[in-house]
């Protein structure tokens, strides 16, 4: 990628889940990005484990009737024009219970989109994590107990402990928006990254080179992440529903940030999940 250096994400759910995301050979832009549905081989290695208690007396599940199964979700974004697909993966089968980047993409000034799909598996018999849980309830339940607050705190320590996160601050409370009866939330943050080793000294932190102690200049960075949770029907078990955890982050430079209203827009407005009918749906509505 010319110019453009992917940068690290990491989501924390009281434990922690790493994943790393590096473009790939450049493509061209799309109008939108539906993901496609397509069979997998089953995994047979175990999957991440959930995080362990997040918010105390938050343990009870949506639970589904049996013959309620969750149809597929597929998701939607229109890329902004002019912008480039550095990396783009199909929608996995209902057995990946692991962290996938479905896409990354991005322009030639720096700005970047990431879509990622992070199944939060329970099961209505033995729940598993209350953190999770704690997300499922937000998402899912028409008027849940925890605040919107303690989920922008939750997802947001994802960005602010990643190790090249040299300073991090939230701007504002979030905002939900509904979507086809789907519930999103948006909120913003401004990361500072230090691409060498932080070291505390007398006069504050610094930057620097770990191999020379050369000092190295702070890099700021503008966030907007997209949240939402849906149920997917999984094929290992016949009761399992595996909830998934969709986060779009868009970042860019900083001091470039308010030049991208109309580019932020255009995703924000466009990102659904969905099933494939909800999709195609949302796409008339958007070009009539």
């Amino acid at each position: 990628m010319a110019g453009l250096r992917a940068r690290p994400a990491v989501l924390l759910l009281a434990s922690t889940i790493y994943f790393v995301l590096q473009g790939s050979d450049d493509k061209s832009a799309a109008f939108s990005n539906v993901a496609e549905f397509r069979d997998e081989k089953k995994l047979t290695g175990r999957r991440d484990a959930l995080a362990a208690s997040m918010l105390a007396g938050f343990s009870s599940s949506p639970t589904f009737a049996e013959e309620s199964k969750p149809p597929p979700r597929g998701w939607q974004m229109k890329l902004p024009e002019g912008w480039e697909i550095y990396k783009q993966f199909g929608v996995p089968g209902g057995d990946e219970m692991r962290t996938k980047e479905l896409l990354l993409a991005g322009d030639s000034k720096g700005t970047e989109v990431k879509v990622l799909r992070i199944p939060l598996q329970t099961t209505p018999q033995d729940p598993d994590g209350t953190a999770a849980l704690t997300l499922i309830e937000y998402f899912q339940i028409p008027f849940p107990r925890v605040t919107r607050k303690t989920v922008v705190d939750s997802l947001s320590k994802a960005f602010a402990r990643q190790k090249a996160t040299y300073a991090f601050e939230l701007e504002g409370d979030g905002e939900d928006r509904m979507k086809d009866k789907q519930k999103y939330l948006l909120y913003e943050f401004d990361l500072t990254r230090c691409e060498g080793r932080q070291v505390f000294g007398t006069n504050g932190k610094i930057c620097q080179r770990s191999d020379t102690g050369e000092i190295l200049d702070t890099k700021k960075y503008h966030h907007l992440t997209i949240n939402t949770v849906t149920p997917e029907p999984t094929q290992t078990a016949r009761e399992a529903f595996s909830e998934v955890l969709w986060i779009v982050d868009i970042s860019a430079p900083a001091d470039n940030w308010g030049n991208l209203t109309k580019q932020v827009a255009t995703m924000t407005k466009t990102f659904a999940v969905g099933t494939v009918e909800q999709l195609n749906a949302g796409r008339n509505t958007s070009s009539s």
